[in-house]
């Protein structure tokens, strides 16, 4: 029979609303961590959960109830183009659930989603090498594909925008708040709709049928599971085969000897920043160490030239090396980390105040916000500026 203009109508479950809010959270949480790159991590850990958010609401696509599958609003680009000419017009049939222009915004925005977790796991693989992507990207590829990351990311903006916009605009439209229907789940329904337990049709002409939801809610209980277990998991202290590899190199005696003659006066900066013509450039002229007597005796000094020589910027690859390198010349001879561009850019945000602090003492002191710079890893997610 028909229904009165005060019915609601169960339109959105459970399942389809709870991904809607976590991908608000955890879409947010992604945005503003990855304006700091300590908070590399969290950024991750966001991220994972994206991924685990995008991978249920495909499946749930096609298995889940009522209006959460595709087929139920996924429509032709003629018929958007229809719709979107009667919405122009303010004749535009109320439609229950997604409208064909709406329907194509939530695709857009799960593709737009889905690029912006594939080139992140790139970067991540290519420039921080992390992740099991890793061993497949370069430094370039890490790069590029940061490029595309960071665009998909604006455009992700400008759809939510308009989708927020639209929802806002639509509600006032249609006198109904758009924004609690996808908190509660209940809609009311145009007058023509008969209630859905007796499979009615809709004003889009598409039936709609609750199956069974058992099968359905097992799958997605489990899956929870596995997401949550996939992002708590991430270690805080994420440690790449970099980090590893450079924590292992601590135990060799050669950077025992290094760290004892040259990191007893200063931070002993790790070889891997800087070429190994501006290493053998200082250490073939110790006695005018920057103003300071540093001279040591053949052996030692050719025994820390080798240890340099093996993890210069040429042969200990790193992001931090790749790209400290990146623009100086070949014909340049850099003798101050903190003088070449990159470190300088990198850095401009840090104010004199904090280099004065006792805990941190001179921007010399690398180790002081970078836990592993001692051993070559300069980790984003390892960046800790201390009190």
């Amino acid at each position: 029979m028909p229904v009165t203009p005060t019915l609601k109508i169960k339109v959105w479950d459970w399942p389809t609303r709870l991904f809607h809010w976590l991908l608000v959270f955890s879409v947010s949480g992604a945005w503003i961590s990855s304006f700091r790159e300590y908070l590399l991590m969290e950024h991750v850990w966001f991220g994972h959960t994206v991924v685990g958010l995008l991978v249920f609401r495909i499946v749930w696509g096609w298995i889940g109830n009522g209006f959460a599958r595709f087929r139920e609003f996924v429509t032709g680009p003629q018929i958007v183009w229809e719709y979107a000419k009667m919405r122009f017009r303010n004749k535009a049939p109320r439609i229950l659930g997604h409208n064909p222009l709406s329907a194509w915004m939530t695709v857009s925005l799960l593709l737009v989603l889905l690029g912006i977790t594939l080139s992140g796991a790139v970067t991540l693989a290519g420039e921080e090498w992390i992740g099991p992507l890793a061993k497949y990207f370069s430094m370039e590829q890490g790069r590029f594909a940061k490029g595309i990351h960071v665009w998909l990311s604006y455009a992700l903006l400008s759809l939510v925008t308009i989708h927020v916009l639209a929802a806002f605009l639509e509600s006032f439209a249609l006198r109904e708040n758009l924004i609690l229907a996808m908190i509660s789940g209940f809609k009311r329904p145009p007058l023509e709709v008969e209630t859905p337990l007796e499979k009615d049709k809709y004003s889009n002409g598409i039936k709609s049928v609750y199956p069974d939801v058992k099968l359905q809610y097992w799958f997605l209980s489990g899956f929870v599971l596995v997401v949550f277990a996939l992002t708590v998991g991430v270690s805080f202290d994420y440690r790449t085969p970099l980090t590893q590899e450079a924590l292992a190199e601590q135990q060799s005696p050669e950077h025992q000897l290094y760290m004892s003659e040259c990191g007893s006066c200063h931070f002993g900066f790790h070889p891997s920043l800087l070429p190994h013509r501006s290493w053998e450039k200082m250490m073939s002229d110790l006695e005018n160490h920057f103003g300071e007597d540093a001279w040591l005796d053949a052996e030692t000094t050719q025994a820390i030239l080798d240890y340099l020589g093996k993890n210069d910027a040429e042969h200990f690859q790193s992001e931090a090396s790749f790209n400290l390198m990146e623009n100086v010349a070949d014909n340049e001879l850099p003798l101050r980390i903190t003088k070449i561009p990159y470190w300088l850019m990198k850095h401009e945000e840090i104010s004199e105040q904090i280099y004065k602090r006792k805990s941190v003492r001179s921007p010399l002191n690398c180790g002081a916000c970078h836990g592993y710079a001692e051993y070559g890893s300069f980790e984003d997610g390892h960046i800790r500026i201390p009190k």
